[in-house]
């Protein structure tokens, strides 16, 4: 995978937790009180100036009421190219 395709991979996730948080009526002073994170961390992470590690997204994922899955590989690894 190549560091474009993990940009986008990421760029579309956290599209997709803030169209949640949008369709839900929540804000991220909600977010932020329910995760323990700082609303200006949760504004940097959902506008993608850093990248959240996985212990984080799954914090504020529950926080919100969204389930975090994986469902589907968005790209081939060089593995299943052979």
């Amino acid at each position: 995978m190549t560091e474009k395709q993990i940009e986008i991979s990421r760029k579309n996730l956290l599209q997709a937790i803030s169209d949640h948080m949008i369709a839900n009526n929540i804000t991220q002073e909600d977010a932020a009180e329910k995760s323990g994170f700082i609303q200006s961390n949760i504004s940097r992470m959902l506008a993608g100036k850093f990248s959240p590690n996985l212990d984080n997204l799954i914090i504020l994922c529950d926080a919100i009421g969204m389930k975090l899955e994986v469902k589907s590989i968005l790209y081939k690894s060089k593995t299943d190219e052979g």
